[in-house]
């Protein structure tokens, strides 16, 4: 979990990279009543992991429904891991060596009689994501050039390439405040 806190989103491996623009851009479409599965669903299809997208609607309706606490996510256009999010990636990322590998951060998430839901939820997500070859690290640290590439970028506002493109829906509102479920 740690691995993954204020790092770059851009830095983290594609699983772990697309795992995180899926769960904003459900979020938002949650928050604002329009409907999740319009939102992403030919994402996972472009992603070669549609067999993860009833998983992940899974996942996110458990969060969403059983939360014990108000859990933070970036808005799609945040450039960097929030810490709940770091926490799920965590989990994802044990989930491939089983769900009861997870279920104990899962009862830290959500309503106990809900744990082994959620856990067995992210196994498949990732498991699939994993079967396509999509990696879910943190990624690796950017050399000292990168970093100083990155900063000089951001300062003169030059564009950013959207993560996934086919995907972007240009009616959401801009932002940079986080959602919560």
């Amino acid at each position: 979990m740690y691995d993954y806190i204020d790092s770059p989103v851009s830095r983290l491996e594609p699983g772990a990279r697309f795992f995180i623009w899926s769960a904003r851009q459900w979020v938002r479409a949650a928050a604002s009543g329009r409907c999740v599965c319009g939102v992403i669903g030919g994402a996972f299809q472009s992603f070669r992991v549609p067999e993860a997208t009833d998983h992940f609607h899974l996942v996110m309706r458990t969060i969403y429904q059983n939360a014990l606490v108000p859990l933070y996510f970036g808005s799609p256009e945040r450039e960097t891991v929030t810490e709940h999010e770091a926490v799920l990636l965590g989990a994802l990322q044990m989930a491939t060596a089983g769900p009861m590998n997870v279920v104990p951060v899962a009862r830290g998430l959500v309503h106990a009689d809900m744990a082994p839901i959620l856990a067995r939820s992210l196994e498949r997500v990732a498991a699939e994501l994993t079967k396509a070859g999509h990696l879910l690290g943190p990624g690796r640290m950017p050399t000292a050039a990168e970093a100083l590439r990155d900063r000089i970028e951001r300062a003169i506002g030059f564009p950013r390439q959207a993560l996934y493109k086919p995907i972007i829906n240009r009616n959401d509102p801009p932002g940079g405040q986080a959602d919560h479920v």
